[in-house]
């Protein structure tokens, strides 16, 4: 039986596939009292545990969002209205069940970087994202956009939100209490999308014009790339200092144009890679490099790049 199989897989520990076999028992089953069984255990086992914890992040996120400027809809939902549940299936992961269609309704991701987009395309207006309910895409556009007094502009982050439902879902899975600090980001909720662009010494008596640019503070830079040619280089006075700080995460790459070879000759010599480093509009994928490798009009030497391509294939996932 197929509910045998969704317990075996929970005995197991594998607790988001045994969680995916029972959701998809209960939104297949016709059979009300199987349904009231399997709702029963799913609550029990994963909802339940977590419920508290649910609540306690949207009731606090609630609470600061009703303090913050740029938030129109002072009106929340009690916790138990909302009209979904979040079951957790890991730390990162939830599914979600839809009250009123009384289903599930799918996977959440709301805290991982899985669910990472490109935010910077039309930037010839305001920056606009429409329904995030991602809290790591939230926060990446907080330690990357500059606050408005910093460029002497308009430069908040516009949330448009079509419904209710992915800001409730976000506001459950984390404290969002940091990235309201600043006031860089303005939630707007249905009909509020009017208010887009907001006119800031109208509405909030604050005049950007006449404000001046600042420098870049040094807690505003989160990342520091680093190149070096050789390992005496001066570069590695910093490398080795930033080396024995715990918050400084380092990823290295290898220099691989150096030693790879195309017919006998440097890689950095030949004119399409010299193409390539000279376009700076364009961004190659790990795909794109790979489709050099298997050129066949080129006999290609580069154990150095095979070694680079599997260091970067772990993070390019």
């Amino acid at each position: 039986m197929k509910i045998q199989g969704a317990f075996e897989l929970f005995d197991k520990g594998q607790y988001k596939e045994a969680f995916e076999s029972f959701a998809a028992i209960y939104n297949a089953s016709e059979n009300m009292q199987e349904r009231q069984e399997l709702m029963s255990i799913l609550r029990d086992a994963y909802y339940e545990p977590n419920e508290a914890e649910l609540r306690g992040n949207y009731e606090k996120n609630a609470a600061a969002l009703k303090q913050y400027p740029y938030f129109w809809d002072k009106q929340f939902a009690d916790f138990s209205e909302l009209s979904f549940l979040l079951f957790p299936t890991s730390d990162s992961s939830y599914y979600i069940y839809d009250k009123q269609a009384d289903c599930f309704i799918g996977e959440y991701d709301g805290i991982t970087r899985h669910q990472m987009r490109y935010f910077f395309e039309h930037l010839e207006d305001a920056l606009k994202v429409e329904d995030e309910d991602n809290l790591y895409n939230l926060t990446f556009l907080f330690d990357n956009v500059r606050r408005s007094e910093d460029v002497a502009m308009d430069n908040h982050i516009y949330l448009f939100y079509h419904s209710w439902q992915p800001l409730q879902r976000v506001m459950q899975v984390g404290d969002i209490a940091p990235i309201l600090k600043d006031e860089k980001f303005v939630f707007l909720i249905g009909e509020n999308h009017k208010r887009y662009p907001i006119d800031f010494k109208r509405d909030f008596k604050i005049d950007y014009a006449k404000m001046k640019p600042q420098m870049l503070r040094i807690e505003e830079m989160n990342r520091i790339c680093y190149w070096w040619k050789r390992g005496y280089a001066g570069s590695m006075l910093g490398i080795d200092v930033l080396g024995k700080n715990m918050h400084a995460v380092s990823r290295m790459s290898f220099a691989f144009h150096y030693n790879t070879k195309v017919q006998g000759y440097p890689l950095y010599s030949t004119s399409f890679f010299l193409d390539f480093i000279k376009d700076t509009q364009t961004s190659y994928s790990l795909s794109h490099i790979k489709s050099l490798c298997n050129h066949q009009d080129i006999q290609w030497d580069f154990p150095d790049f095979r070694k680079f391509l599997l260091f970067i294939q772990k993070y390019d996932k």
